[in-house]
């Protein structure tokens, strides 16, 4: 019914999109155009995340990877840090946490991070640092991927 639609309308909250490519730290591998390369150990990238003016709610964060090898279960580790300007970077942090996916060579795969920041916590103005790296103390020393960036989603006022 039109009357439901309108509804439905109302109850919608809007969201933007931004993203953020990963950068090359002392310890990575190669850069290249799908990414930074982190296939040795305790190899890393680094992305930094800005959270816009107008956000209101964290709707997703994910960690775009590219896959150089097959593997049923592939680790990396998950370091994260943030804050808003005029305090310390490193108070808020969550990590290291260890993530595992299917990886498919060669395949655009999204990985939810929503578990390394405290959603409750972010607020317009905080910078994110988000560090994903390859450890040897993994369950499984297996992580041979190219790290691209962070797409952030949220709700905005």
């Amino acid at each position: 019914m039109p009357g439901d639609r309108v509804t439905m309308r109302q109850k919608h909250l809007p969201t933007k999109e931004e993203f953020y490519d990963a950068f090359p730290t002392s310890n990575s591998g190669d850069t290249k155009p799908e990414g930074v390369e982190i296939d040795g150990d305790t190899e890393d990238a680094g992305i930094r995340v800005y959270v816009p003016y107008d956000f209101d709610a964290l709707d997703e964060i994910v960690l775009v990877v590219i896959p150089i090898v097959a593997v049923a279960t592939m680790w990396f580790q998950l370091i994260t840090g943030w804050n808003t300007v005029g305090h310390n970077y490193n108070v808020n942090t969550e990590g290291p946490l260890f993530y595992s996916f299917t990886a498919i060579a060669n395949r655009i795969t999204e990985i939810d991070i929503s578990g390394a920041v405290d959603a409750r916590a972010l607020q317009a103005g905080d910078y994110i640092t988000v560090v994903p790296s390859r450890q040897a103390a993994m369950p499984l020393n297996n992580t041979d991927m190219y790290v691209v960036g962070v797409r952030f989603r949220y709700k905005y006022r």
